[in-house]
């Protein structure tokens, strides 16, 4: 986890001191993922953050990482970067962009951040290949899960990979939890779009992190199999606030030895 300038300048001019979180390490196992609508069609005017009820996912296996080539600017595509968890989370920042690897043939006609009562700061070629944005809530949390982060309409003459990467101006991609001051937490996984070829799928079925007991121990938040190998009980998708860990569990090595092994890099 890092705290970076940026989006700690911002949320500290934005966000009131009533909002804050309790639990920190909740935002540590995020995906930032790509979706495009199955049998999307173009409608000029439409409002695509909106529209995200009907086109959405709720679950990260459901999301779709190929769109077709649509050479015509008149009939282009869409396609969203969806904030994706465990379960429901709250958070006030979000920040990624785009490889510089893609080759740009790729041209945008329209886009813009979904998060509700948002401020963006990006960088002047944004969106565009190695460029990248950073969005903060002003005077609200964000709540909820696979939410719609950013949409993007363009179209192309070729096959190209649009891959999610770090915002260069903070090398930075993830989330912001509503403290002040705020800590952010790396993505664990950057999709990628695919036109006219496969994309990159972040998630689906995949580990279950959720609390985990040991012997009366303060509660932990791991995956599934790192808790059940050491004999504790686990809680799937549970948060550890409030902690679950209200009974002694089945015993086994001590805590500090199963968070030294298991716990995850942030």
């Amino acid at each position: 986890m890092r705290i970076t300038g940026l989006l700690l300048g911002i949320l500290l001019f934005t966000l009131t001191p009533g909002q804050v979180r309790s639990d920190p390490d909740d935002l540590f196992a995020g995906y930032l993922i790509t979706h495009a609508p199955a049998d999307f069609v173009y409608s000029a005017g439409m409002d695509w953050c909106s529209s995200y009820g009907e086109y959405g996912i709720s679950h990260t296996a459901e999301q779709i990482v190929t769109m077709p080539i649509t050479a015509d600017p008149l009939n282009p595509t869409l396609f969203f970067v969806v904030a994706a968890f465990e379960e429901d989370k709250t958070w006030c920042a979000t920040e990624f962009g785009f490889s510089a690897d893609f080759n740009g043939l790729f041209y945008f006609t329209e886009s813009g951040p979904c998060l509700a009562h948002n401020l963006e700061n990006a960088t002047d070629g944004w969106p565009g290949p190695g460029e990248g944005t950073a969005v903060v809530a002003t005077d609200v949390q964000w709540e909820g899960n696979l939410l719609p982060v950013y949409f993007f309409i363009g179209y192309t003459y070729y096959e190209s990979l649009i891959s999610l990467d770090v915002d260069p101006a903070m090398d930075f991609a993830g989330f912001g939890n509503c403290e002040l001051p705020s800590t952010t937490f790396d993505a664990v996984c950057l999709g990628a779009m695919g036109v006219g070829m496969d994309g990159h799928m972040c998630g689906g079925p995949g580990p279950v992190y959720g609390a985990c007991c040991v012997d009366g121990e303060p509660c932990d938040y791991v995956v599934e199999d790192d808790c059940t190998e050491v004999g504790a009980t686990f809680f799937p998708h549970t948060s550890c606030d409030p902690d679950p860990c209200v009974t002694p569990a089945v015993k086994a090595p001590s805590w500090g030895w199963v968070k030294a092994k298991y716990r995850p890099t942030r």
